[in-house]
């Protein structure tokens, strides 16, 4: 299926991608935190990882990129990698606004900075969750 993303063009199979999802399962305070913020995204943008066959509870890494803000926001970095191909990559690579509170960018698997993976596409999703744990915030 391709999906068309403003500049960006990918292919991939959202049913493929939606097999044998593990939930992330690092315990740190800010990825307990991720799980449970992402609990109260808009339908929209749940949708949005819906229809790439993802589910946002099950990415490759999360990390959050600074503590939360005077909003009680924290802001995210997560990576999605599944199955596909970029047929199309702007210029610029700027993040493509893909729903409320969420842009996201791609580059091919294998120009990752982790171990290459040839025929997988490599999604940065970046968030500004809220800080939903009671507890207080960790530095």
């Amino acid at each position: 299926m391709l999906f068309v993303l403003g500049d960006w063009r990918l292919r991939t199979d959202p049913a493929e991608n939606a097999r044998g999802k593990v939930p992330y399962l690092c315990g740190c305070q800010s990825c307990r935190n991720f799980l449970a913020a992402v609990e109260t995204l808009p339908g929209e943008t749940r949708d949005f990882f819906r229809r790439l066959g993802l589910d946002i509870r099950c990415p490759t890494e999360a990390l959050h990129r600074r503590p939360p803000g005077p909003d009680g926001r924290c802001e995210y970095r997560v990576w999605y990698d599944f199955p596909g191909e970029l047929t199309q990559v702007p210029a610029d690579r700027a993040p493509y606004p893909a729903a409320p509170g969420l842009r996201v960018a791609f580059c091919p698997g294998e120009e990752r900075r982790m171990a290459p993976l040839a025929g997988e596409v490599h999604m940065d999703a970046f968030l500004r969750l809220p800080f939903v744990l009671d507890e207080a915030w960790e530095d």
